[in-house]
């Protein structure tokens, strides 16, 4: 354990350097689900009865997502955020997932309706809590399946021509499934589907303006590898419905 920890530590810091002073939280729907398998703390290559209960990660995700809006065109939203998470092992295959994210750079273009042109997204947060569920283990060609299911808030700030300030908030609620199988010893393969809705309030002084994601699902594959004792990596690319890439790191205490 002790040389996993020494390794983690280094790359968790090496994500808090690279954040800059005045960063903001990233918007809520771009907060990553985070690994689909989790590490398992092990010592001479044996599970470690009780030392999973707890797993910490941390990462970067970039998240492209189509928005509609009520009162005019389409808005796109483009962001890149690091997020930190908890993950708690529960008892009868369950478990729980406390995040959040720290906005890297995002922007805001709205093609018409109560704004137009390129916004810059800064100050805010954004905070989940989500559950899972193993319903099937692998066995042979069949796979392992798990259940997710989440709900997020945030809230960012971009500069408005005219204006002071505006807000973009919204309420995220998904759920989804993921499909997996262990390739390797420490090595899975997944296939994910999710589903969401929630509105979205883009508002400042003089407008306001209300709408939700145009596709309101999320498809993609990814894939989770265990490292020395306690630690895994994880990737994740989602191209159809709202588009995602996840990196990250995870630590079994």
């Amino acid at each position: 354990m002790q040389f996993s920890r020494s390794c983690f530590a280094p790359f968790v810091a090496a994500l808090l350097l690279t954040l800059p002073c005045g960063m903001a939280l990233a918007f809520g729907g771009g907060l990553p689900a985070g690994p689909a398998v989790a590490p398992i703390a092990t010592e001479g290559g044996r599970p470690i009865a009780n030392s999973t209960a707890w797993t910490i990660g941390a990462g970067w995700a970039w998240t492209a997502a189509s928005l509609a809006f009520g009162s005019g065109g389409p808005i796109t939203l483009d962001q890149q955020a690091m997020f930190f998470s908890a993950d708690r092992s529960l008892p009868r295959g369950w478990g729980l997932r406390l995040i959040g994210g720290a906005l890297v750079q995002g922007t805001l273009d709205a093609a018409k309706g109560t704004t137009t042109g390129d916004f810059k997204l800064s100050r805010g947060w954004a905070l989940g809590i989500g559950a899972s569920r193993n319903l099937m283990k692998q066995s042979g060609k069949r796979p392992w399946v798990r259940g997710t299911a989440a709900i997020t808030y945030g809230r960012s700030r971009a500069e408005v021509p005219g204006d002071s300030f505006g807000t973009l908030s919204n309420w995220d609620f998904r759920a989804g499934a993921t499909v997996g199988w262990r390739v390797l010893d420490g090595f899975d393969l997944y296939a994910v589907g999710r589903g969401f809705m929630g509105p979205i309030t883009w508002s400042s002084r003089n407008f306001s303006d209300s709408g939700a994601d145009r596709w309101h699902v999320q498809f993609g594959v990814g894939a989770v590898l265990q490292l020395w004792e306690a630690v895994a990596l994880h990737f994740e690319g989602c191209p159809l419905g709202e588009r995602a890439l996840v990196v990250g790191a995870a630590l079994a205490l």
